[in-house]
């Protein structure tokens, strides 16, 4: 009985951190996808041609700025060849802002940084600007 006393409070223990880490703490990266990963993810979908499911990282989802990814996706691909590799780098992380890049590396190009702007929204982070 003691044992499972002992269980219960740890799992207890480790909810309560959770809960100050998500609520008054403003988890940014332990319970959400990082900004570097949402970067990341995004430029991924636009290389495999997914606008639809990249608007879903957005913060403004409307038909114009799904044109605008389109168009993104179409002059990288255009100018750098096919892409190789994502990777998510991380920036500077404030309460509800912060910037990430995305490092592409491509068959012509090499390496091209891809920086972003991201807003927290209900607890996820979201790209306000690329």
């Amino acid at each position: 009985m003691k044992d499972l006393l002992a269980v219960v409070a740890v799992i207890a223990a480790a909810m309560a951190v959770a809960a100050a880490s998500v609520g008054p703490g403003h988890d940014t990266g332990t319970l959400v996808s990082p900004p570097e990963a949402v970067a990341e993810q995004f430029v991924r979908k636009l290389a495999g041609s997914r606008y639809d499911v990249a608007l879903a990282h957005l913060d403004d989802p409307s038909p114009a700025m799904q044109e605008r990814i389109r168009m993104t996706s179409d002059q990288l691909r255009g100018r750098a060849g096919a892409i190789e590799q994502v990777e998510g780098k991380p920036g500077v992380i404030g309460a509800d802002r912060a910037t990430a890049t995305a490092v592409v590396t491509t068959e012509r190009a090499g390496e091209i940084a891809m920086p972003f702007t991201l807003v927290r929204r209900s607890g996820s982070w979201k790209i306000a600007e690329f």
